[in-house]
């Protein structure tokens, strides 16, 4: 194309994406999948976790690893993005049912996935600095 004809264009040469509003359902879908990739990174973090827990020096180790407000902090988001790709895995199923594909059903539901994770995550929270 022209450097003429690209500017008699109507579409957009730069986007912005920071300029758009996404529909909640939207950044549910996004955000399942985001914390699908964190669940798998700190999968290792775990597998060290339990791996330290089943030896006896290693134990030790463990409980001061997670004295540590550092550790607790990575252990909560790991939590969070469990409970959140938990939830909003089983809302996907429900639209794989057919259930909840208009979009008033479709808005609710994506915000029930975020009160509910939210309220899992506190939970952890909760356990982790009790």
């Amino acid at each position: 194309m022209s450097a003429r004809n690209q500017r008699q264009s109507s579409r957009p040469v730069n986007l912005n994406l920071l300029r758009f509003h996404f529909p909640i359902s939207a950044v549910t879908s996004i955000t399942h999948r985001v914390t699908g990739v964190l669940l798998f990174l700190g999968f290792f973090v775990l597998l060290y976790f339990l791996q330290l827990a089943l030896t006896s020096d290693g134990a030790e180790r463990l409980q001061a690893i997670l004295a540590q407000h550092w550790a607790r902090v990575i252990v909560l988001i790991i939590a969070g993005c469990a409970s959140f790709h938990l939830i909003a895995g089983i809302k996907h199923l429900l639209l794989d049912l057919s259930l909840g594909e208009s979009p008033q059903l479709s808005k609710a539901l994506s915000w029930m996935t975020w009160v509910v994770a939210t309220l899992l995550a506190a939970a952890a929270g909760f356990a982790l600095w009790r």
